[in-house]
C-alpha cells in the first residue's frame, strides 16, 4: 500500500502530514485536554511507523520518543491552550492558531532531530548544508499549517453550525 498509515504522505526524505488536521480540530473542540489526547495519538502512529513500516528514510529516528511523541503532544496541548483563549471563536485567530501551532511543531521536531541525531541526518545527505535542510522543513511545516488552517476552519465553521441547532 502507498498509504500504510493514513495521515503522512512519503515525499522524498520527508513526510507531508495531514494527521496534524485531527489534532487541531479535536484542540479546538475538546481545547487542551483533547488537544494533549490527539498529539499523542500523532505521536504514537508517528513512533509506530518508525518502529513498523518506515516510509522515508527520515521515519527511522522517529523511533525515539523524544522526536516522535513528545513534540506531538506539544503540539496538540499548545493548540488546545490557544484555542481555549479564543473565545470569540474568530476564523481569522483560528487560522493563526493554526498556521503557528504547526511551524512550532516543525520547529519542535525539527529541534529534537538536531539535540538527538544532528550527525546522522547530516551523513544521509552529503552535501546538503544544514541551512538547506531546515529550510525544506520550515517550507513544508508552513505549507502543512496553510492547508490545516484552511480545512480546519472549515470543519470549526460546521462545528458551530452543529451548535447553534
Amino acid at each position: 500500500s502507498v498509504f500504510p498509515f493514513v495521515g503522512y504522505i512519503p515525499f522524498g526524505p520527508i513526510s507531508i502530514t495531514i494527521i496534524h488536521i485531527p489534532v487541531l480540530i479535536g484542540a479546538y473542540k475538546y481545547k487542551t485536554f483533547g488537544g494533549f489526547v490527539m498529539g499523542l495519538a500523532f505521536g504514537i502512529s508517528s513512533f509506530l511507523i518508525g518502529v513498523i513500516r518506515p516510509q522515508t528514510i527520515m521515519d527511522a529516528f522517529f523511533i525515539n520518543p523524544l522526536v516522535s511523541i513528545l513534540p506531538r503532544v506539544l503540539f496538540g496541548t499548545l493548540a488546545g491552550l490557544l484555542f481555549s483563549l479564543n473565545s470569540k471563536d474568530n476564523d481569522l485567530f483560528s487560522g493563526f492558531i493554526c498556521i503557528v501551532t504547526t511551524l512550532i511543531h516543525t520547529i519542535l521536531v525539527m529541534s529534537s532531530l538536531y539535540m538527538c541525531y544532528l550527525p546522522d541526518v547530516l551523513n544521509m545527505y552529503p552535501g546538503v548544508s544544514l541551512i538547506s535542510f531546515i529550510s525544506l522543513f520550515l517550507i513544508n511545516g508552513l505549507l502543512e499549517g496553510i492547508v490545516g488552517a484552511i480545512i480546519t476552519v472549515i470543519v470549526i465553521r460546521l462545528i458551530r453550525k452543529q451548535r447553534k441547532k
